[in-house]
């Protein structure tokens, strides 16, 4: 059939697998066809058999990815050392699908010669920016392996202790023309990899990193952070010249580390950019004041206190205020704090005002896309990227004003969006279905039903018809924090 029909596929497939003894199914697997070829290797992957592995060297890339998602995804154990053995030959050609299993077979494999194949990924200029930076993740985190596989998302731990030196001796080689010769993105996670493998001698090239204003500004703050894990001598002049920095990025990186520099003057440091910063730089310090434990941080947030009472400070500085009055223990802030909320008026987002202004819409498309306790993405859309269940995002704050947008998020049932309002049907034979109604005429119903899709129902069969609840989860207020709710109605704000 050359593969046309994979309905066909498939039953051949499963006959082979209940008949076909492994003697002959190796010799099908130098049939000259690809696609009698391809039906051979699952019928291997389905036997969890380690022979599967030697479709990894096939003539057609199609197969060797096969061959690549059987042994990692099912997994099939036996053949995983060879899977992590084509770390020596892969192209820049080759799918990131097989690239990201090459590398994820050499994590799991756990050997020491592993690691520094996930070295020689990881230092590959030719290779996609995303394969070498999740090799240097697993670099990183080699002594400490989490438990959930990296690319099918199941518990799958690992076995065998390891060392953190395999993995510091892995990386030493290749650290300085990571940090200084690659994308944002393979930098960046080579300079967390520096601060938590506890490389002190990278001091020097961090330190240069910000001197010269090398990289993105989002680069030179993660070296900043970094220079202040490892504690090097070089931060106090690091933190002189970043707060000097041209990117707001870097200064509130800078406003946050020189708080508790040991070197003192953070006090008057944070007054003068608390009257002459950037909104961005004035959430920073007021976030620094909470951390700073004197009794002149508590002055300078008892007088902010007031002013906010007096209605005298930014909305988009609320937020940070009261967040960094909540940290301390002096009972006149205390007190001030707890005056000026109990003075929210009565309303249905009561408490949740501070979150209105002063986000982050960067951090907040991270949150709607990325962060998988919201999963924001899988029913909403923004610009067609996303889930078809509730209403798309782009162009919100023309329908919405951002009370109502924090409201729709953390009381998704008081008001549900027309055309989204979810239904309980039962027919006159005894069916249920639930959804969200799709189209409705005089004749039928389109329901969206997340267990059976797209479900017609014609109106003479539907025997009740009950308004559900939204379909969206409530007590969104308390999965994501403060800030996380700020910058999502930033974005959501923002989003055109």
């Amino acid at each position: 059939n050359a593969d046309q029909d994979a309905y066909l596929r498939h039953a051949g497939v499963m006959g082979l697998v209940g008949s076909a003894q492994i003697a002959d199914l190796l010799v099908a697997a130098k049939d000259k066809s690809p696609n009698v070829r391809l039906g051979v290797l699952l019928a291997l992957r389905r036997l969890g058999r380690a022979e599967v592995a030697q479709f990894l060297n096939d003539s057609e890339p199609q197969l060797v990815l096969e061959a690549a998602r059987a042994i990692n995804d099912e997994p099939i154990s036996g053949a995983i050392p060879e899977l992590a053995a084509l770390a020596s030959s892969v192209k820049k050609t080759d799918s990131p699908e097989l690239l990201r299993r090459v590398v994820n077979a050499n994590y799991r494999f756990g050997q020491v010669h592993t690691v520094q194949s996930l070295a020689q990924l990881a230092g590959n200029n030719e290779l996609p920016p995303a394969i070498r930076a999740e090799s240097i993740m697993n670099i990183r985190d080699w002594a400490t392996p989490s438990g959930i596989d990296r690319i099918s998302g199941l518990w799958r731990p690992t076995a065998g202790a390891r060392k953190s030196s395999d993995a510091v001796t892995a990386l030493r080689p290749i650290l300085p023309n990571l940090l200084t010769n690659s994308p944002d993105t393979v930098q960046l996670v080579a300079i967390d990899a520096t601060s938590r493998l506890n490389l002190t001698e990278a001091g020097q090239t961090l330190a240069n990193i910000i001197k010269t204003g090398a990289g993105s500004g989002d680069v030179r703050a993660a070296a900043l952070r970094a220079l202040s894990a490892l504690k090097d001598p070089l931060l106090s002049d690091a933190l002189a010249i970043a707060m000097q920095d041209t990117t707001e990025t870097v200064r509130k990186e800078a406003i946050k580390i020189g708080a508790t520099s040991p070197s003192g003057g953070a006090i008057t440091q944070l007054l003068i950019i608390l009257e002459n910063g950037s909104i961005g730089e004035k959430q920073s310090a007021l976030t620094a004041l909470g951390n700073l434990t004197t009794a002149q941080a508590d002055g300078v947030l008892s007088q902010w206190l007031d002013n906010l009472k007096a209605g005298k400070v930014a909305k988009e500085l609320e937020l940070d205020l009261i967040e960094a009055a909540s940290k301390r223990t002096s009972d006149a802030i205390k007190s001030k704090l707890a005056s000026y909320e109990s003075s929210y008026p009565e309303e249905s987002i009561k408490g949740y005002r501070s979150v209105l202004f002063g986000g982050n819409a960067i951090e907040g498309r991270k949150v709607f896309f990325e962060r998988a306790e919201a999963s924001c993405n899988r029913c909403h859309k923004v610009n067609g990227e996303g889930g078809e269940v509730g209403p798309e995002m782009a162009g919100l704050l023309n329908r919405l004003d951002r009370a109502a947008i924090v409201e729709s998020i953390i009381k998704p049932n008081e008001k549900i969006a027309v055309n989204f309002e979810s239904v309980l049907i039962a027919t006159k034979s005894g069916q249920l279905f639930a959804g969200i109604i799709k189209s409705e005429n005089e004749k039928e119903i389109v329901l969206n039903s997340p267990e059976d899709g797209l479900v017609t129902i014609p109106k003479l069969d539907v025997k009740a018809r009950d308004r559900g609840l939204s379909g969206m989860p409530e007590g969104f207020g308390t999965i994501l924090n403060r800030q996380d709710l700020r910058n999502l109605v930033e974005f959501l704000s923002t989003a055109k």
